[in-house]
């Protein structure tokens, strides 16, 4: 019996995956808006789920998984290496991202993050972190999990970029714990994938296609030892997270 290629099995990957685009947006216009809390948190991790599935993605966890807390809020600091690092997070603990505003812009995929809760940052104007703090303030207070991405921009995944911590202040001022994740791409081989790398110029749509086509991608998420209660200043625990994250990626 012969084997689809793996163009027609791309092509099925593109259409299963713009139909449950289309679903979440269906979702975020209508349900979505209407639950409560934690059964919003259920649906964008069941979604995220589907949406790694269509392309062939498997998630594979390391380290202990933080509980939700249901009036303590919590803050996640990961590396960046794709788009896709938003739905990955979210497949395992749902969260509020806080993204460049760039996003919001993206075909289909700016509309769901935007109305699924995504705070977007205005980098490069010079209030936009503590504009941004303020409103993290509030969601970290009201008991809800916060991920954004240090490094500011996408990198290979073969190293780290130079953490910038100015959010992880609200997690200080509120005694909120600090999560670190670590996220890695691998092929069906157990190698470090490119496919999922959206760095230089590739486009969105180039890098959809790149997983799509590839016959198997495994995302691994490990989660460092959550920091909490801790004295150092926010530059020091900042300088901590990212040398304990980088000392776990060269073990890798």
């Amino acid at each position: 019996m012969l084997r689809p290629h793996r163009g027609t099995i791309a092509l099925g990957r593109l259409c299963a995956l713009m139909l449950h685009l289309l679903k979440g947006l269906w979702l975020t216009c209508t349900r979505y808006p209407r639950l409560e809390r934690a059964e919003q948190a259920a649906l964008l991790q069941r979604w995220s789920r589907q949406l790694l599935a269509t392309l062939g993605i498997e998630v594979r966890l390391r380290g202990q998984l933080p509980a939700q807390m249901a009036t303590c809020g919590q803050l996640i600091v990961a590396n960046h290496i794709s788009w896709l690092d938003i739905f990955a997070i979210n497949s395992c603990r749902p969260s509020r991202f806080v993204a460049k505003s760039e996003i919001r812009n993206w075909p289909l995929i700016g509309t769901l993050v935007t109305r699924a809760g995504t705070l977007y940052i205005e980098r490069g104007r010079q209030r936009a972190t503590r504009d941004t703090k303020q409103i993290l303030d509030q969601h970290l207070c009201s008991g809800d999990c916060i991920a954004f991405f240090p490094e500011g921009t996408t990198s290979d995944g073969s190293q780290l970029k130079p953490f910038r911590g100015g959010l992880i202040q609200s997690a200080l001022d509120h005694g909120v714990a600090i999560q670190p994740v670590l996220l890695q791409y691998r092929n069906q081989h157990g190698l470090r994938s490119m496919a999922a790398a959206y760095i230089d110029d590739v486009s969105l749509l180039s890098c959809i296609w790149q997983l799509a086509y590839e016959p198997r991608t495994i995302v691994e998420l490990e989660f460092l030892a959550p920091r909490s209660g801790l004295p150092q200043s926010r530059k020091e625990i900042t300088r901590l997270i990212e040398e304990e994250m980088r000392q776990s990626l060269q073990a890798c």
